[in-house]
C-alpha cells in the first residue's frame, strides 16, 4: 500500500484525486498520468449513486485542468469501452475528439483526446 501511495502522489507526472460531494459524501476518484511524450491518460470512477448528477463532469474538468497546469501535459486522452455510451457522452461534452490511437500506446479499441489549446479555446 505504501509503495502504491508513493507512486500515486508523485507530482507533477501523475496525480490521484478522491471525489466528494456535500450531500453524498465519497463519490469516487479521478486520476491523470503524464507520459514522457506530454500526453496524460485520464480516468475516473464513480459509485453508482453519484452518476448522472454532473459530478463526473466536474471531476474530469478538475483533473484536466491540473494535468495541463501542474502536469504540463500537451494533451489529455481517454480510452473508454466502445459500449459505454454514458462515458462517450461525457467525454464529448468536455470536448474530446475521437482519433487514431498513437502506436506508442499499444493496442486499444478507442482513443479520444483534447489538446491544451483546444481545452483553452472551448
Amino acid at each position: 500500500m505504501e509503495s502504491w501511495f508513493e507512486w500515486v502522489i508523485k507530482k507533477p507526472q501523475r496525480c490521484h484525486y478522491s471525489i466528494y460531494e456535500n450531500e453524498i459524501g465519497y463519490c469516487g476518484e479521478s486520476f491523470y498520468n503524464v507520459d514522457g511524450k506530454g500526453a496524460a491518460a485520464l480516468d475516473t470512477k464513480l459509485l453508482s449513486d453519484s452518476r448522472g448528477k454532473g459530478i463526473g463532469y466536474k471531476a474530469l474538468e478538475f483533473a484536466i485542468e491540473r494535468a495541463f497546469d501542474e502536469g504540463k501535459a500537451k494533451l489529455v486522452y481517454v480510452d473508454p469501452s466502445p459500449h459505454n455510451k454514458k462515458a462517450w457522452q461525457l467525454y464529448e461534452k468536455l470536448g474530446f475528439v475521437s482519433k487514431s490511437r498513437p502506436s506508442y500506446l499499444g493496442e486499444g479499441e478507442t482513443y479520444l483526446e483534447i489538446t491544451s489549446t483546444q481545452w483553452a479555446n472551448r
